[in-house]
């Protein structure tokens, strides 16, 4: 009895939650280099990913957070807060639609590009980068020289009436 219960309730969580036709879609558009497995949770998506190159696109909404396992770390990517800040950006100095986001990966730094403004330590407002080719100076970045490694976070979207934000999240692993 328990048993079947069990698995009713993981059915109707895969089925009715929409996970089973994410990973369903998720499997066409994979890059060959690299193995995204989801693992869903209750309140959050854990992202393993297996191979040299990390390119994962995800939206979380407001004080939700998202984790992603690469080689020897874990990133988890909290979202606090969206608001209006005077932000630089490529322009000027203006009022920008930004996102404070705090990053944990085990007790080391990560650092912000030249647009970005730090809060405190991990944590950064950030705005969405308008060209996909100019990302460095709207990224946060972690990177390794002992296992050689980048990790590179940039805000794509901010739906500011959803109270969801899209992540691109990029890596590169030479080892």
């Amino acid at each position: 009895m328990q048993m079947s219960l069990l698995i009713i309730a993981v059915l109707t969580l895969i089925f009715g939650s929409g996970i089973f036709w994410r990973m369903k879609k998720r499997k066409t558009t994979d890059t060959p280099v690299m193995n995204v497995n989801i693992q869903p949770s209750l309140a959050h998506e854990q992202i393993k990913v297996d191979g040299k190159i990390l390119a994962v696109e995800k939206t979380v909404p407001l004080g939700d957070f998202t984790e992603i396992l690469w080689g020897h770390e874990k990133l988890k990517i909290e979202i606090r807060d969206i608001r209006k800040e005077v932000m630089r950006d490529f322009i000027t100095e203006r009022k920008n639609l930004a996102v404070e986001i705090k990053f944990t990966i085990g007790g080391g730094l990560v650092y912000g590009g030249e647009y970005t403004k730090k809060t405190s330590t991990n944590t950064y407002l950030m705005i969405p980068c308008p060209d996909p080719h100019g990302e460095e100076p709207y990224a946060v970045y972690k990177f390794s020289t002992a296992y050689k490694y980048l990790e590179c976070v940039c805000v794509k979207h901010i739906n500011e009436h959803a109270k969801t934000v899209t992540l691109d999240i990029k890596g590169f692993n030479a080892i």
